[in-house]
């Protein structure tokens, strides 16, 4: 411990008491000078003082540090493009979901120019873009094509909204749209070949797959799974690939949490894009939250399918946790 002189240390009591005045109890420099009788000028040379000494430390606490530290996380780990953090809380799903895609068209018409092709997938999430843009409708003059990324008609009483969503999308632009009258997942290869070697459906996934702009979520592999619930996937497929490790889907392609496709043999009847396609868009957005989600979404990650991210606090959180620990059990 430094030892001080009584003099020194008569000097350094004043440094703190002067600083404690000032930080502490928030009086001015004037207030402090009447106090120990000296000019203001010399408490303000007191007070530069005590900060070169280290005896006051000065922190700002950026209110958005936190969000902004998460984004920059995920950008540089996973080369994003962008990365939206937001502070919503994920206990309404509903209204998260809806928070995110009002984030997610806002970044679709920042990134949208004449020419583009915007392909559009569907699930719960992306439903949203139908009551947003009910309450909120907007409106944007830019040529454009919008197309559906993957098969959505049902095979059960619960339905996909497919066609819905697309044909929302199209209306802000009042752009000519193209839908895929398909399911996502067919019974057998042989039927998805039938079905899109149809001279028009070719046209259309020919369409989706050079898309210069994709937005869709992020599915999470379980039993209230879309897919699922819309009767694509039996009970014993879903436990198939429970035991297989897979944890969610883009475009109703099946991935593992490397993001790896392969070996799951419901892929291969799946009607839609390549979710490898979405590696070389110009934007390849992901728009998912709910931290029960971190799994798939990080999946997504690993695998390249996304270059823009719109998620909430609580799962970008997640997110990164789940990621640390995975390289951290390789070591």
């Amino acid at each position: 411990m430094k030892m001080f002189k009584s003099n020194e240390r008569a000097y350094i009591d004043r440094l703190v008491l002067v600083s404690r005045f000032f930080y502490e109890l928030n009086m001015t420099q004037e207030e402090i000078a009447k106090i120990i009788g000296v000019s203001r000028s010399y408490v303000a040379k007191l007070l530069k003082k005590a900060r070169e000494e280290n005896l006051v430390e000065i922190r700002i606490k950026h209110p958005l540090k936190e969000r902004y530290d998460i984004e920059d996380y995920l950008i540089e780990k996973f080369s994003l493009k962008n990365c939206i953090v937001l502070d919503v809380n994920d206990k309404n799903e509903e209204l998260l979901k809806r928070i995110l895609v009002a984030e997610g068209i806002n970044l679709l018409l920042s990134l949208v120019e004449d020419g583009d092709i915007i392909g559009v997938s569907w699930g719960s999430t992306l439903y949203q873009i139908i009551p947003y843009l009910e309450l909120v409708p907007i409106k944007m003059d830019k040529k454009v094509k919008v197309v559906q990324l993957n098969g959505g008609v049902s095979k059960s009483g619960i339905t996909t909204h497919a066609d819905e969503i697309v044909r929302e999308v199209a209306k802000i632009f009042s752009a000519e749209y193209f839908l895929l009258p398909l399911p996502a997942i067919v019974e057998s290869e042989t039927t998805k070949e039938t079905l899109i070697n149809d001279n028009i459906i070719r046209e259309y996934l020919n369409l989706a797959e050079f898309s210069t702009i994709a937005i869709f979520s992020v599915g999470r592999l379980g039993f209230q799974s879309i897919l699922y619930l819309a009767g694509y996937i039996t009970d014993k497929e879903m436990k198939e690939m429970q035991k297989r490790g897979v944890v969610g889907d883009i475009c109703s392609t099946f991935f593992d949490i490397t993001g790896n496709t392969e070996n799951i043999p419901v892929n291969r009847r799946v009607c839609g894009i390549n979710i490898t396609n979405l590696r070389n868009k110009k934007a390849s957005i992901a728009i998912a939250g709910s931290s029960i989600k971190a799994e798939a979404i990080l999946g997504g990650l690993r695998g390249g399918y996304i270059n823009y991210l719109i998620t909430d606090f609580k799962t970008a959180l997640r997110i990164k946790e789940l990621n640390e620990k995975f390289y951290q059990s390789l070591t």
